[in-house]
């Protein structure tokens, strides 16, 4: 498996370098969501998720297999929640990576569910776009929990996200150097295998929590 985001508590998140969300006046965290995931979440203070490698000759042939991803807590060997990604084989093939897809987190042992993510059909998360932008929404035991939108940006990808009534929370961009104007690539350390711009709808449900 390959780690490919880490979620921290507010305080752990204020420290630098980390990926910068800037909240909207007056904007409380959401508390709509399921017993399981508020058991699993409210105290923990990193959690991680860790993407199952599934090969490379199915990605150079085209023929890519569902994501899936395993989350952890701090200190824990044990995963406590896995996703797989529900979509159909065309459109991966076809449609990659703007293809539709449905991803449901589920708690080891009972299958009972943390929290789903829906994506759209869209163009890739990219440069001067003015329409078709990145959207994914999310739920968890029945109840709208947000979504977050990709927004129009130059240089730096920005995305925005929701609460369930449409009202913005925060704004979400990677760290920055060259006054704001360039993503810090060094800002964590060896760039190599961090996570990029193109993998924040999968990993910022974190904010809808």
């Amino acid at each position: 498996t390959a780690t490919i985001a880490q979620f921290k508590s507010e305080e752990e998140a204020q420290k630098p370098n980390q990926i910068m969300t800037i909240a909207a006046p007056g904007v409380k965290r959401m508390e709509r969501s399921s017993d399981a995931l508020k058991t699993h979440v409210s105290a923990a203070k990193t959690l991680s998720i860790r993407q199952t490698r599934k090969g490379w000759c199915q990605e150079c042939i085209g023929c890519e297999a569902k994501d899936e991803y395993k989350f952890f807590k701090e200190g824990e060997r044990d995963h406590f929640a896995t996703a797989l990604e529900d979509s159909s084989f065309c459109s991966r093939f076809w449609l990659a990576p703007c293809h539709p897809f449905k991803l449901s987190v589920v708690e080891n042992g009972t299958n009972a569910e943390l929290i789903s993510m829906e994506r759209p059909c869209a163009c890739r998360a990219g440069t001067c776009k003015c329409c078709c932008y990145q959207k994914a929404t999310f739920t968890s035991g029945g109840q709208d929990m947000g979504s977050i939108k990709e927004q129009f940006y130059c240089c730096v990808p920005r995305f925005k996200t929701y609460d369930a009534e449409g009202k913005e929370m925060y704004k979400v961009h990677p760290p920055t150097c060259c006054l704001g104007t360039c993503v810090n690539c060094c800002a964590e350390g060896n760039p190599c295998g961090k996570v990029r711009p193109n993998n924040y709808l999968r990993i910022l449900f974190y904010h809808c929590l």
